[in-house]
């Protein structure tokens, strides 16, 4: 049986939590908690808070936030890396996040004419060397 891994410490949990609500918020429709939780406070749950005043995470936070074809929340991307269907960018917070990046992959439907293996990593690729870039600082939003 495996130890469970220690959880983050109060500082960087907050960071987590903070860049958690944020991204809720920004993406209401596409964003989805995928990590276990609690309500805070069952008389006073609001499923649409994601605060610690409203929920206590169990850690490693893990969300995807979908993405479509046209989106271009990320910026300029090379379109040679971007398939033509929906994918899910799918986060994983270590426990000393941001400080360190966080675990990414992608979740997809398409098949490999419509996005091959070797898209899917090379598209993996350019946001975790993007991502990477940012350590130290919230990097998801």
């Amino acid at each position: 049986r495996e130890a469970a891994s220690p959880g983050p410490d109060e500082e960087h949990e907050q960071s987590q939590v903070d860049e958690v609500t944020a991204l809720s918020q920004i993406f209401p429709s596409e964003f989805e908690l995928l990590s276990d939780w609690a309500p805070a406070d069952e008389d006073c749950y609001d499923p649409d808070d994601y605060s610690t005043e409203s929920r206590r995470y169990v850690h490693p936070i893990r969300y995807s936030i979908t993405l479509q074809p046209q989106d271009d929340a990320l910026g300029p991307v090379d379109g040679s890396l971007w398939p033509a269907g929906t994918i899910r960018l799918v986060v994983e917070y270590p426990p000393d996040y941001p400080d360190a990046s966080p675990r990414i992959s992608l979740g997809h439907g398409m098949n490999y004419h419509e996005f091959s293996m070797r898209a899917s990593d090379a598209l993996t690729r350019a946001v975790g060397e993007a991502v990477a870039g940012e350590a130290g600082s919230p990097c998801v939003m």
